[in-house]
């Protein structure tokens, strides 16, 4: 009889175990949707610098037009970086990226950056920028 009242015991037990685990699940949950309903800003709402990479033959690209466009429309885009190592291209593509660029400088500081190449349609992308870096063995031009 003693053997049917301790496993009644240890059953009580480990229903109360399970129940505050549940209970523990639950609250986690509902903590979760909070911050994530009302709370996105802390999450997701921090500043940035954008980037963008100009390498190989410039050419039109609707994709790189619309990423500028979303970097000089967005208000947690602080600043633009355009790092350039290209030898140019053509030269609808090269006045295409000097125009988008000058819409974000505009709005936000723009620096760019020559890393080995910058000649031609590149180069024209770097005047567009603020300000302009490049190594001393950058060909530039």
């Amino acid at each position: 009889m003693s053997l049917d009242a301790d496993a009644i015991l240890d059953r009580r037990r480990l229903k109360r175990r399970l129940t505050f685990w549940r209970l523990a699940a639950i609250v986690a949950v509902f903590a979760l949707a909070f911050i994530a309903l009302f709370c996105v800003d802390v999450i997701t709402g921090h500043d940035y610098v954008a980037e963008i990479g100009v390498t190989g033959l410039i050419s039109d690209d609707d994709s790189r037009s619309e990423f500028l466009r979303k970097v000089a429309d967005d208000g947690h885009a602080k600043a633009l970086i355009v790092n350039i190592n290209s030898p140019g291209g053509t030269t609808v593509g090269g006045e295409t990226l000097y125009n988008d660029i000058r819409r974000v400088a505009e709005r936000k500081p723009v620096v760019g950056v020559i890393r080995t190449l910058g000649t031609s349609a590149a180069y024209l992308a770097a005047t567009a920028t603020d300000h302009i870096i490049s190594a001393e063995s950058s060909l530039t031009g």
